[in-house]
């Protein structure tokens, strides 16, 4: 009799004992599909291992074979492994998050043949054995290549860099018939780049993936990914888990984008499954970026990277660090299919990212300081600075951009009689007044309410809506200057008429397919970055204002009711590499990432009392269990009410997060609170 060890998409952590049928012990192999019986239920299960003992007396058979051949081959379940020992979640939800829907909803997966039967391509399975190897990002990883440039964000960015940056290695691997992945944070820019890519390569076969797909359409691409029938795949965050045969290059552009964070177990981080991937099939991965995040700039500056610069905008090839031409691509180091070339040595220069000659030349920083203006216009939008070089701007025929990222007209409503500030029914969260729809908007949950006209505390019958939103910014300005052409750019409003003369935008300015350069750029509201509660807000506020001065051509205006934070020559000139080197000092001494690593212990219920007693009493369990983690006190996460749950999180802190990620499982494992849900967020955002 053989056994099957089976994995379900549950939030335990087990493998489970299935007995194999004699009429299926001869289809019944690790990497297929099974139907099985667990508890009152039937699930889909994914076999993990096969063995001719097992230690359960009493056991399940397994009740159906949906795959005859495996359809996840060693490659996949090692990474997902992976995944699920780094991550703190199962292995089957890790599975499960890197399959479409139809495959986890049991659909047949194969090759459509003649008469429009479905057959299953045979592959060959590499197989597990019953432990396997820990394939998790270990202290010290191996060189990976990181390409500074922008990617697709203009036709002439993405000329150059798909002409120059990229083809040549796309265009290698191509040659060695093997395929190429690429990630991008969204579905516009993934559009955007399949379309000039399969310009670029007609002859070859270019597929299209992400999870808004049509069921079947998502189930076509990955078929002909799991038969090696795509040259090149480009897809958002869950394609890095594509079953590519033979693939030979990762691209992961824009790196640091919020869009490559999954937002549910086991959530993941799609570069840092690239880098997973990379080591394991010892493949070559490109990570692009504008500007790196501060972990990458840590690794780069730690020589764990090679640089390849490339030109912001002109579509020329600047490369400070030795140039890698084919056939040797920039290669990462201690994969599982060495080979002789795989061992040699690159030779490698650190490339700071501080300002080039191209870069002084760039746009000035001009600080603007409100408080000089009384608190009488506190609530000012536009200084009078700004309106006169807004108002020069336009006569001179030139462009602007006002940046302001606030969604909606007015960010609250309150009575002015007793005080009630409006909040989401179902969340913490005040309502934000959005003009265009009439509407009272939740900005976490999207709860829509209508205007109220009386108090709902003391029935008073005038409602004030205070604070700004874009859309009281494109109010004001059509105002000041009813001659000029303004145009909105934030979620709802993406188009960009050549025409314009003003542009206020949130920050899809930087996801716009056309991103045009201004002449003038200004900043509404950058102190709120700095009033976040997050230990990341000096990098989010170099990063972001890096991004608007390469927009920039003359001038960037802040105002700010803080001039003192920003009065220094590195911010002024936009010397990131001193900013970063700094920005690394202070976290290295307060033990922040990337020098630990942050978990949190999010624990949500319907029941207040109950959330919160729980998440004492599990930080009570927690705290003195280990030496080698620092565990702090519960609370309340932000919002603190979401979806009607309320909400509180436990952070740790640890030098190594598998080890840490360990500990949470076996703690865990048992743990259960009546009423409240537990989840485990690794590097959380």
């Amino acid at each position: 009799m053989k056994y099957a060890k089976v994995v379900l998409g549950l939030p335990v952590d087990e493998l489970f004992d299935y007995s194999i049928p004699e009429n299926l012990s001869g289809g019944c192999s690790v990497g297929c599909r099974v139907g099985v019986s667990f508890g009152r239920r039937n699930l889909i299960g994914y076999v993990v291992g096969v063995s001719l003992k097992t230690k359960i007396k009493k056991i399940k058979p397994i009740s159906r074979l949906i795959d005859v051949n495996p359809i996840l081959d060693s490659n996949f379940l090692q990474l997902t492994k992976a995944v699920s020992d780094y991550y703190c979640s199962s292995w089957g939800q890790a599975i499960e998050a890197a399959l479409p829907v139809g495959v986890r909803k049991g659909l047949a997966v194969g090759g459509v043949v003649g008469g429009g039967a479905v057959k299953t391509v045979p592959r060959v399975i590499g197989q597990l054995s019953g432990e396997t190897r820990d394939s998790s990002p270990d202290p010290t990883p191996p060189r990976l290549p990181l390409v500074r440039g922008g990617f697709l964000t203009s036709p002439a960015r993405g000329e150059g860099i798909v002409g120059e940056a990229y083809s040549e290695r796309i265009d290698v691997v191509l040659a060695q018939n093997k395929s190429v992945l690429i990630l991008a944070p969204e579905i516009r820019q993934c559009v955007e780049l399949f379309n000039l890519i399969k310009a670029k390569y007609p002859d070859k076969i270019i597929e299209l993936t992400y999870r808004k797909l049509k069921v079947k359409e998502e189930l076509a691409v990955w078929e002909k990914a799991v038969n090696g029938c795509i040259d090149i795949l480009i897809g958002t965050r869950a394609a890095v888990f594509s079953p590519l045969p033979n693939l030979g290059l990762i691209i992961i552009d824009r790196e640091d984008s919020y869009g490559y964070k999954e937002e549910q177990a086991p959530y993941y981080q799609a570069p840092e499954v690239g880098r997973m991937r990379a080591r394991l099939e010892g493949i070559p991965l490109i990570l692009s970026s504008r500007v790196p995040s501060l972990d990458m700039y840590y690794g780069l500056r730690e020589k764990k990277y090679s640089s390849i610069m490339i030109g912001q905008l002109s579509g020329k090839t600047r490369d400070f660090s030795p140039h890698l031409t084919p056939p040797h691509l920039p290669l990462v180091r201690g994969g599982f299919l060495a080979s002789p070339t795989r061992g040699e040595e690159i030779a490698e220069k650190y490339s700071p990212i501080g300002p080039t000659r191209e870069d002084l030349s760039r746009a000035r920083i001009t600080l603007v300081d409100l408080k000089q203006y009384g608190k009488k216009k506190s609530g000012m939008l536009f200084s009078p600075v700004l309106e006169d070089k807004l108002n020069k701007a336009i006569s001179a025929g030139k462009k602007a951009l006002i940046f302001i990222n606030r969604k909606g007209y007015a960010r609250f409503a309150h009575c002015q009689k007793c005080g009630f500030a409006l909040s989401c029914d179902k969340c913490s969260s005040r309502l934000v007044f959005h003009f265009e729809e009439k509407k009272l908007v939740c900005s976490s949950c999207g709860f829509k309410k209508d205007l109220l006209k009386i108090c709902p505390s003391c029935n008073a019958q005038y409602i004030k809506y205070s604070g700004f939103g874009i859309e009281k910014a494109v109010s004001q300005l059509n105002l000041y200057f009813p001659q000029a052409k303004i145009v909105r750019l934030d979620k709802e409003h993406q188009d960009i008429p050549p025409d314009f003369q003003i542009i206020v935008a949130t920050e899809k300015i930087f996801h716009s397919v056309v991103q045009p350069r201004f002449d003038l750029s200004a900043v509404i509201d950058l102190d709120s970055v700095l009033n976040m509660v997050d230990f990341r807000n000096n990098e989010k506020l170099y990063r972001l204002l890096d991004e608007l001065r390469s927009l920039t051509k003359e001038e960037l205006i802040i105002q700010t009711r803080i001039p003192e934070q920003y009065q220094n020559k590195e911010f002024l000139n936009l010397e990131l590499n001193k900013l970063f080197d700094r920005e690394l000092k202070e976290r290295k001494e307060l033990e922040l990432p990337p020098y630990t690593h942050l978990t949190h212990i999010n624990l949500r219920g319907k029941n207040l009392e109950r959330t919160k007693s729980a998440a004492l009493g599990l930080y009570e369990k927690l705290k003195g269990l280990s030496e080698e983690f620092e565990i702090f006190e519960p609370v309340e996460s932000i919002p603190s009410k979401l979806r009607g749950n309320f909400r509180f999180h436990i952070l740790l802190k640890a030098k190594n997060q598998l080890k840490l990620s360990k500990f949470l499982k076996k703690q865990l494992k048992k743990t259960r609170y009546s009423g409240v849900i537990l989840t485990v967020e690794v590097d959380p955002e």
